[in-house]
This record gives structure tokens, sequence and C-alpha cells, in this order.
């Protein structure tokens, strides 16, 4: 039924249905929650390429959500639900993830493991994150070129292969 139901799927309307189904999952019975997790990932799956500007906000409501579930299987849900929107928006996944607080959080942690155990997408982002390192930010700007280089060679050199 889900499947039928994302051919029709409005994305701009993405959000707020990734949060009822959250509100679901926190408040159903196991049952409808697993029903909620599982209708979560068939609209990811189906409708996720069409959902770039929602991803932000998506990832955000994922992830405040999940210290509040704590149920493996349906904390697997949200996991899953993280790694599907990154095989249509990697990039978009990625600095969603970049701009969580350090020290990583245990969750902030798992998502990134998720990404990272992957076979298809711990290659991918491994580029993106050497890109952007590589990249200056527009932070920089401000730095003189001297300091500029050293931060630089600092932070490429850890992902130099001898």
């Amino acid at each position: 039924m889900a499947k039928v139901v994302s051919k029709y799927f409005p994305s701009e309307q993405a959000t707020d249905f990734i949060e009822a189904i959250l509100d679901r999952m926190l408040s159903a019975s196991p049952s409808c929650a697993t029903a909620a997790g599982l209708w979560m990932k068939i609209i990811l799956k189906e409708c996720g390429g069409a959902m770039l500007d929602e991803v932000p906000d998506i990832l955000s409501r994922i992830y405040i959500h999940m210290p509040t579930i704590k149920q493996g299987s349906l904390r697997q849900f949200l996991v899953e639900a993280v790694s599907i929107l990154a095989h249509h928006h990697l990039e978009a996944v990625i600095f969603s993830l970049l701009i969580k607080r350090l020290p990583m959080d245990s969750d902030t942690t798992e998502l990134w493991r998720s990404l990272g155990t992957d076979p298809l997408l711990a290659p991918q982002v491994l580029k993106v994150l050497i890109e952007r390192i590589k990249t200056p930010t527009s932070q920089e700007g401000s730095m003189t070129s001297e300091t500029e280089t050293d931060l630089n060679l600092a932070a490429a050199e850890p992902l130099t292969v001898s």
C-alpha cells in the first residue's frame, strides 16, 4: 500500500509526514510502530530523490527523535532512513551531519557509522569528506595565507596515503 501511495506523494509534505511517522513510533503499539517505520522507509526509497530541499529538516527531525526511540528494531528504522536519504542525496546528508556539535554524541556517531558500514556509501562518503577538507570555507577568507596553508596541510596530511 505504501508503494502505491508513494507514487502520488508530494515531496513538499515529506517533513510533516516524517514527523507524523516519528510521533507514531513513540506512542503506538509495537506492531503499529513497526508499520510506521516501514512506511517511512518505503516513502523515502520511492520519493527520496525528489526530497533534496527537505533533507536537512528530515534529518533534524530524525535526530531529535533518536534519544527517545531506544528500542533496537525501531531505532534501526531511523538509521536506515538516513542511509536511504544518503543514497539519494549523499552530500546533503553529510553536510547535515557535519553541522552537529563536537564531540559527537552517540546518536550522531551511530548515524555516521551506518553510512560508513554501507558498502555502496562508504567510498562515496570518504570522497565527499576529502573534498570538503580540501575546499576552503568562507571562514578561511579572514586568515593570512600562511595560516591557511598550515591548516590545509594539517587537514590533508592525515588523509595522505604513502
